[in-house]
């Protein structure tokens, strides 16, 4: 879902933290747009969220092929 212009995951090292957050917020509303339901994995999280989202995915339902993750410190 990232756009073009961003030449897929590899785009996200050149962008800032804001440009991201941008990009989430794109995501939700285009996925809540088509699907009528939000996915609960686009968002942004504390470590902590995510630590127990990760260790909660017994169906391995968070996949680079779907989802990117970008920590910022």
């Amino acid at each position: 879902m990232l756009p073009e212009d961003w030449e897929g995951i590899n785009g996200l090292y050149e962008k800032s933290e804001d440009e991201i957050a941008k990009e989430l917020d794109r995501q939700m509303n285009e996925f809540y747009d088509k699907n009528g339901y939000e996915d609960n994995y686009i968002a942004r999280y504390t470590r902590g969220e995510f630590e127990e989202l990760f260790n909660q995915d017994l169906e391995n339902q968070l996949s680079t092929s779907v989802y990117f993750i970008k920590i910022f410190v």
